[in-house]
């Protein structure tokens, strides 16, 4: 059985210090990533757009998947699984750095060489 838990809150209980309800909030690369300069507001929006196509694609819409599809093309097979560890599956750029055993910065470079294509194909459709 599988759950979706986008959008969901856990609720940790007060801090002691603060006298808050902490609340977990799930971390997405290219908002770090955008966070700290490292892409533009136009690279965010093309991520983002990927992963709205990837999701309602799953949920059956039929122009969304298609949409996917291309843009998947256009990034290619060699920035496409960065791109799919941190856009679609919300791993982060460490995390994916250590999978492949790669210097952290070449694996972001990998991410923002992704994101470049992608938005490059969204400017030309």
């Amino acid at each position: 059985m599988k759950k979706a838990f986008e959008g969901e809150r856990i609720d940790f209980g007060a801090d002691i210090k603060e006298g808050c309800t902490l609340v977990t909030k799930r971390f997405w690369a290219p908002a770090a990533m955008l966070a700290r300069g490292m892409i533009t507001d136009d690279l965010y929006a093309a991520a983002k757009r990927l992963r709205d196509d990837y999701y309602a694609g799953q949920a059956g819409r039929l122009g969304a998947r298609e949409a996917f599809t291309r843009a998947s093309r256009a990034v290619g097979n060699t920035a496409m699984p960065a791109l799919a560890w941190t856009v679609l599956s919300h791993g982060t750029v460490t995390g994916w750095a250590e999978c492949k055993g790669l210097e952290v910065a070449r694996a972001a470079g990998q991410v923002v060489q992704g994101l470049e294509r992608l938005g490059a194909h969204y400017e030309r459709t």
